[in-house]
């Protein structure tokens, strides 16, 4: 499928019943006034909670599946398409995927709605609010590739030869044969290597694999972060059902006792340290300009690693983490079901935890700066009670379920 961002032109409505344009990404609380007696204290800097409304009116161009992709609302979200309520999502931080096919009124203008609720204290740091990262629209045909529905790994890795795995899952309206193309492009657009899969697509999710081996690869590593396009285009019925690109690193990535962590085969240290998702006094609006700067001032200091405290990042992060050479640690959680605020996420964990590891697993899988997955941090359950151990198998294996290629830690102390 394809994607286009939808983050300009929306409107913002506050608890004052004001309401103004704004472009996203948008955090509505670093504007307000602080007060000491704030429920978060100083842990948010003695900002308040708030709600907010958001609301985009747009035209739809024609297609037969169109999904709505939120990468990030502090928190609560409601998601509303013509004024009906089609989800809810309670985790401030996940990406999460919301399908509005067969809801569009074509022709005519539609309203996409995203309703916040910042709870309070529901965080051990500032939150902000609103929907403060970007918004995608996904557009496919009968036959397609869904969102995340890609996963590509280095199997094999030489000076001479890489060859790389394709996992990609074809959904289909219709029971039809359908040819697969794929074309692997370098940093200059010029095509590094090609092949092609010819599946009989069935009604439903359709589950694939193929293997393109690429000659005198690039690796990407924290000198070099060379990055590679994979497009794959589906031809079904003698027409073009769906198009879609995304981009990968040629790497490996390994550890053991004897020889520490390998990138590429190659032992690396890691230099680094945590960040939190904000930019400051910019509040949490995730601009990529910010990102970029905070990323360098790092790097200018020595830092080829960063964890992401204590929350997935956005995908504007992971993107600049890719283009700029820095390996990332990939935090799922603060808590799970003790919670260390009266209103956090240990509310929604039970319900929740698979969903939302599936969320940042699928989005962040194919970023080749991701190495490692953390399940929570600073856990109350790390010394065993409250079926602690059974809980980090439990979140282990699910993250495994999407992505074995990568580590599995978690953030203790204590």
């Amino acid at each position: 499928m394809k994607k286009i961002c939808i983050s300009k032109d929306w409107f913002f409505e506050g608890d004052d019943g004001a309401v103004k344009k704004v472009d996203l990404p948008h955090d509505y609380v670093i504007t307000t006034p602080r007060e000491a007696n704030r429920l978060g204290g100083d842990a948010t800097g003695y900002f308040g909670g708030y709600s907010g409304k958001y609301s985009k009116y747009m035209k739809f161009e024609p297609a037969e599946h169109t999904i709505l992709d939120i990468d990030g609302a502090y928190m609560c979200a409601r998601i509303f398409f013509n004024d009906d309520m089609l989800d809810m999502h309670p985790n401030g931080y996940m990406p999460y995927l919301v399908d509005l096919t067969g809801k569009i009124r074509e022709g005519r203008n539609n309203k996409i709605g995203i309703n916040v609720t910042n709870v309070q204290p529901s965080t051990r740091w500032y939150s902000g609010s609103g929907v403060y990262r970007d918004v995608y629209l996904w557009t496919g045909g009968k036959v397609r590739i869904e969102p995340w529905d890609i996963f590509v790994t280095t199997s094999e890795l030489s000076e001479k030869e890489a060859e790389i795995k394709v996992k990609f899952t074809v959904s289909a309206d219709m029971d039809c044969p359908a040819r697969v193309q794929f074309s692997v492009h370098d940093a200059e657009d010029a095509i590094a290597a090609a092949s092609e899969s010819e599946i009989d697509a069935k009604i439903g999710k359709n589950d694939e694999e193929i293997s393109i081996k690429i000659d005198n690869p690039h690796c990407w590593d924290c000198d070099k972060p060379y990055l590679y396009t994979l497009k794959v285009r589906i031809v079904a019925n003698g027409e073009t059902e769906d198009e879609t690109e995304l981009k990968f690193g040629i790497r490996t990535i390994s550890a053991d006792a004897e020889h520490g962590l390998l990138l590429n085969g190659k032992s690396i240290k890691l230099r680094g340290g945590c960040i939190h998702h904000d930019h400051g006094v910019l509040g949490s609006a995730e601009f990529p300009a910010a990102v970029r700067r905070k990323l360098a001032r790092l790097q200018s200091v020595g830092y080829n690693s960063v964890r992401t405290a204590h929350n997935p990042p956005s995908l504007t992060f992971l993107e600049a983490c890719d283009e700029m050479g820095i390996l990332v640690m990939d935090e799922a959680f603060d808590m799970w079901n003790i919670p260390k605020q009266n209103l956090d996420y240990s509310l929604w964990f039970r319900d929740w935890w698979q969903r939302d590891i599936s969320y940042m697993v699928l989005r962040d899988r194919n970023h080749p700066s991701v190495i490692s997955y953390s399940i929570g941090n600073e856990i109350w359950e790390r010394n065993g009670n409250s079926d602690g151990a059974a809980w980090s198998q439990r979140l282990s294996d699910e993250i495994r379920k999407y992505d074995k290629t990568k580590l599995v830690t978690s953030g203790v102390c204590g």
